[in-house]
């Protein structure tokens, strides 16, 4: 029997976009294929419907250029090995076919371009990638992407035909479909953001333009930002705050159950997504399901992923960012037109597009 084997190491450690996609996309694979699936891993785990194998507690690079190539030496070349994080082993001592899913070409930019992180563990992730990527990627067989951007941006960068890179679109998980009844305008207004503290993130934008707010705006609305985990991401954002007098007015959230997300989405007065570069965007899948306004960048794949669903903004121009969330915030036909088109965008990316790119991924397998 066929194995497909994945690295499940970062698969149930992080509610991030990755890590999501990864375990939406096993999972569709195991109910649409016949061949044995088992994920490799550095923790134990007990996760039902896919087999997990141990392969020892160690660092993630060690894991990947070490133990993964170590342990896939015993593959056949009817098995199938899927790297879901950015990068791969730069040796392959191995005969199984090799897939990469590449989310994104952020970590090639250089740090004149994008800037260093608040956070060393990004830093030297991005260095690691931009070394590792481009001596692994023509040495796949098989490329997974997540947005068209993605795969033109990929294609040009390191000269590689475009049949060999599949997209399968994100989709979003059921629990953010909005509860029926629920009225966002009772208890305390605000405006909502779901991020991480990565530097095209473009957090400090984001407060920048809150500061620039017409005062009867911002007395009303206070900024949620959700995603802000790494303690030296928090000093400095927190310092940001406080210097522009803004204590009380932006809260920041490090994590939250889905569940809670969910709610932060529903009871939002409008849901703003200022990255400079993304590959694809999922909290825009969930701010629509859960039929919040959006406005957005109008860069990378985000006109691409929002379509007719926000109302866009230049990420480098604070004042134009506060401008369009004033907008929003200002004119209910205005909002109201965005909840409706973001409903008929997020047909584009539901659970039935995503099973289709899955099975036509299979049949190549």
């Amino acid at each position: 029997m066929k194995k497909i084997f994945y690295d499940a190491s970062l698969a149930f450690k992080s509610e991030r976009g990755m890590a999501k996609f990864v375990r939406n996309l096993v999972l569709e694979i195991h109910l649409r294929s016949d061949s044995r699936i088992v994920g490799l891993v550095n923790i134990s785990s007990s996760k039902s419907d896919v087999r997990y194998l141990f392969l020892g507690k160690t660092n993630p690079i060690f894991w990947e250029q070490v133990v993964l190539p170590f342990f896939l030496r015993r593959t056949k070349p009817e098995d199938v090995m899927i790297f879901p994080y950015n990068t791969a082993p730069i040796v392959f001592p191995f005969r199984a076919k090799k897939i990469l899913v590449v989310h994104d070409l952020i970590f090639m930019e250089s740090f004149q371009n994008l800037k260093r992180s608040n956070s060393l563990k990004q830093n030297i992730g991005r260095i690691y990638r931009k070394f590792v990527v481009p001596k692994v990627i023509k040495n796949a067989d098989l490329i997974i992407t997540v947005s068209n951007f993605s795969r033109s941006q990929i294609a040009e960068k390191f000269n590689i035909e475009m049949d060999k890179i599949v997209v399968i679109p994100n989709t979003v998980d059921p629990i953010y479909k909005r509860t029926v009844g629920n009225d966002p305008s009772t208890g305390k207004q605000y405006i909502f953001n779901v991020s991480g503290e990565a530097p095209h993130k473009n957090l400090e934008s984001l407060i920048n333009a809150y500061s620039l707010l017409p005062n009867e705006i911002r007395s009303k609305y206070d900024l949620v930002i959700l995603g802000v985990t790494s303690s030296e991401s928090r000093k400095f954002f927190n310092m940001k705050i406080s210097d522009l007098g803004l204590q009380g007015k932006i809260k920041l959230l490090s994590k939250v159950s889905d569940t809670e997300a969910k709610s932060l989405y529903e009871n939002a007065s409008c849901f703003v997504f200022p990255s400079l570069h993304e590959g694809f965007g999922i909290p825009l899948l969930e701010a629509m399901s859960c039929d919040c306004a959006i406005t957005c960048s109008n860069t990378s794949c985000l006109p691409e992923i929002a379509g007719n669903a926000a109302l866009y903004f230049n990420p480098y121009s604070e004042a134009d960012i506060a401008q369009k969330i004033t907008k929003v915030l200002s004119d209910c036909r205005l909002a109201d037109s965005l909840r409706l088109n973001g409903r008929l965008q997020l047909e584009k990316y539901n659970y039935h597009a995503f099973s289709k790119a899955v099975d036509d991924l299979v049949q190549m397998l």
